[in-house]
């Protein structure tokens, strides 16, 4: 029999040691890099909702991939339950929602990643009813009668929805006075209060704290004022005021939580939103169209926020009013505002958000405060004339779609040097783009790459490292571009898989001068 020396055992006892421990390591980084972030959800309700009733979402996020959402503890058992995918909050058994037995009802919810996750703290809180002065039901009042007549029973809670106004319809109703209403306290489900071609004011409104679902304020050209609303502390799903001709405000509205989206649009006469100061928690913010808005001060409070939309705000200069935010997660969308020159006020955001969107902004000069921003499924930065570059998304790695259309003053595509992996990639109608440097980490295209309209670009030399690309490669009408020698290694690869146009350049050569070394002029 051959001994093997001490010496070779103790060289394989360290081998394998260091094997295992950067095994464990690699696997700790790798579980590290994933963070998840939970908000806690706090609600104020009547007492006796509806069966499947929406309370609110409780918001959660994560860096990598999407979250899942759980109960692991309720203090009433079976009183509530949580959609897994979005975190949507229902009454399961309105019985256990009783005031008198359980004035507070509170609830632990695991928003996880795998096995990463942080813990959400539910408290819901139940407002006592007088039965006596219940309507149980839904009423749509058409006329200033009509409402006078229901306004005489003195209700202080409606079960289901309460309309004002003729709301969809094509006539205005004659409505200009909601004192009659001043009792009323909460109303179980949707507000509209639409259609109201004289009301002036919500007055009467005044003692409304709750509303179940959705309130909506549109088509009310002459309504000047929303502070009748300030003891509404609540609203479980969207917060729509849009098409009010003469609002000019938010003063009054002291809301604290929306379980949905606040959406304020279409109010060309909307200066500020300050008035929305002691906003909370929100689900989502939506503010476009409002052409005389100059700022967005009132979101002091807001820190997270699953989608952010701004857009056709025409004279907004900035977006103060956002310096707080640390998170969005869905949605991103900057648009149309053309006096807005940085987004310095989202330099705090620190996401994985699934689409980020800047597009039709005049006088944007730069995205340097997105340098935080971890990842992005699709994102989009078109049509922006004064923007110089792409810095503020390095730290993106991978996305499913890029998109860089018709910006006039970008002259190359710094920012995304780190960007190793794409889906979808498209360069097109950039008038002074006379190189693509900053795509020097590109490795693979998995479906399809385009560079199209691109009339200073001369050569393709930043693609070197580009090894694949799946199906499409589309170089079109470049009409200075005489170098594609970038491309030699993603055609040697047998790259692209399906499709290989190259035409209306300076130079186009088919795959075979490639292959063969005649790459350019």
């Amino acid at each position: 029999m051959r001994y093997l020396p001490k010496s070779f055992f103790l060289t394989l006892l360290l081998i394998s040691i260091f094997i295992l421990f950067n095994s464990c390591s690699s696997d700790d980084q790798s579980l590290s890099a994933i963070t998840v972030r939970a908000a806690d959800f706090l609600v104020t309700i009547d007492e006796m909702p509806s069966e499947g009733q929406i309370l609110g979402t409780v918001d959660g996020s994560t860096s990598q991939g999407s979250v899942s959402f759980s109960i692991t503890e309720q203090s009433v058992n079976g009183a509530f339950e949580i959609d897994a995918s979005t975190g949507e909050i229902k009454v399961v058994n309105p019985d256990l929602f009783d005031f008198e037995a359980n004035p507070i009802l509170t609830g632990t919810v695991k928003v996880s990643n795998g096995n990463v996750f942080e813990n959400a703290l539910v408290i819901i809180y139940l407002e006592d009813i007088d039965d006596n002065n219940v309507f149980d039901g839904r009423i749509w009042l058409k006329t200033q009668a009509e409402l006078n007549a229901f306004g005489a029973n003195n209700y202080t809670h409606i079960t289901g929805q309460l309309v004002i106004g003729t709301r969809y319809e094509l006539d205005f109703s004659d409505i200009t006075d909601l004192s009659p209403l001043t009792s009323l306290i909460s109303i179980g489900e949707n507000l509209f209060i639409a259609g109201n071609e004289d009301l002036a004011n919500l007055t009467g409104l005044h003692n409304l704290e709750y509303v179940g679902s959705h309130l909506h304020i549109f088509d009310n050209p002459s309504l000047t004022s929303v502070a009748e609303l300030n003891k509404l502390k609540t609203v479980t799903m969207d917060l729509n005021i849009y098409r009010n001709q003469i609002l000019s405000n938010m003063d009054g509205l002291a809301i604290n939580h929306i379980g949905g989206i606040l959406n304020i649009g279409y109010n060309p006469s909307l200066i500020n939103i300050q008035g929305l100061f002691e906003l909370i928690t929100v689900g989502s913010i939506q503010i476009q169209n409002n052409q005389q808005l100059t700022s967005l001060k009132g979101f002091e409070n807001i820190t997270g926020v699953s989608t952010l939309k701004i857009g056709g705000n025409d004279v907004l200069p900035n977006l103060e009013g956002l310096e707080n935010l640390t998170q969005i997660s869905t949605l991103l969308s900057i648009g149309s505002c053309n006096l807005l020159t940085n987004l310095d006020e989202l330099q705090d955001v620190s996401s994985s958000t699934a689409e980020i969107d800047i597009r039709f902004n005049n006088s944007l000069l730069n995205i340097g405060a997105l340098s935080n921003f971890q990842a992005a499924e699709i994102i989009d930065v078109s049509n922006n004339p004064s923007l110089v570059n792409l810095q503020g998304l390095e730290n993106i790695q991978s996305a499913n779609e890029v998109y860089v259309y018709q910006n006039s003053s970008i002259t190359d595509l710094s920012g995304l040097n780190n960007l190793t992996t794409v889906n979808y990639l498209g360069i097109s109608q950039n008038p002074n783009l006379s190189s693509i440097a900053g795509l020097e980490n590109l490795n693979t295209v998995q479906f399809s790459f385009s560079i199209q309209n691109n009339p200073a670009l001369t050569n393709l030399d930043s693609l070197n490292n580009l090894d694949t690309i799946g199906d499409d490669l589309r170089i079109i009408e470049n009409s200075s571009l005489t170098n594609l020698c970038g491309l030699q290694t993603v055609v040697e690869n047998n790259g692209p898989g399906d499709t290989y146009i190259v035409y209306g350049n300076a130079y186009n050569p088919t795959r075979e001068d490639i292959l063969n070394g005649n790459c350019s002029l």
